[in-house]
């Protein structure tokens, strides 16, 4: 959203927003009997104005990767609340984070072996890992990408935040040595 765009300690928040909104709108369908492949369209193109390093990008485009993956898998058994639509999206904007990644140097993090077990065994509910609660294995596919990226944004923001204490306390240090010298 243009909220993220222009203040990105605001990220975690829009994103939950977002897959909440996403949860209503499904729950909203089924219960006025419209199909379930109505999904917002999802527009990333606001990220490219927030400036995260590589290695966050990377780990936001595996768990859309991952996300993608296990929707298109839910959706192709016949799983409730996924699509295969959906899953080619997470899929899109996994490819788009990697190539905005600027990591040149190392493999794409995406080429890995996801477990399908729980997705086989579970198709339509399942435990949620952080709550406890049951709840649609679409969904908990969602919220898991969701934590995975809001856990990304803050080892950046956490990174970036010592990284300028790091460089303040340098510059005054300097400042410092040179007003003693004079």
């Amino acid at each position: 959203s243009s909220l993220a765009a222009e203040c990105p300690d605001r990220i975690p928040q829009t994103l939950m927003w977002s897959v909440h909104d996403r949860a209503s709108l499904r729950t909203a369908s089924a219960m006025l009997g419209l199909s379930r492949d109505v999904s917002p369209s999802i527009d990333i193109s606001s990220l490219n104005a927030v400036d995260f390093d590589g290695d966050a990008l990377s780990s936001m485009a595996v768990a859309e990767d991952r996300a993608g993956f296990a929707l298109q898998l839910l959706a192709a058994r016949g799983g409730q609340h996924a699509t295969l639509e959906e899953g080619d999206q997470r899929r899109a904007i996994a490819a788009r984070l990697t190539s905005s990644a600027k990591n040149d140097n190392g493999p794409d993090r995406r080429q890995q072996v996801y477990s399908v077990t729980s997705l086989i065994a579970h198709p339509d509910l399942i435990v949620d890992s952080a709550t406890g609660l049951s709840v649609p294995t679409a969904a908990a596919v969602e919220m898991d990408c969701a934590r995975a990226i809001t856990a990304a944004i803050t080892a950046a923001a956490t990174a970036r935040s010592s990284s300028s204490a790091t460089t303040t306390q340098g510059s005054a240090q300097k400042t410092q040595g040179a007003t003693q010298k004079a």
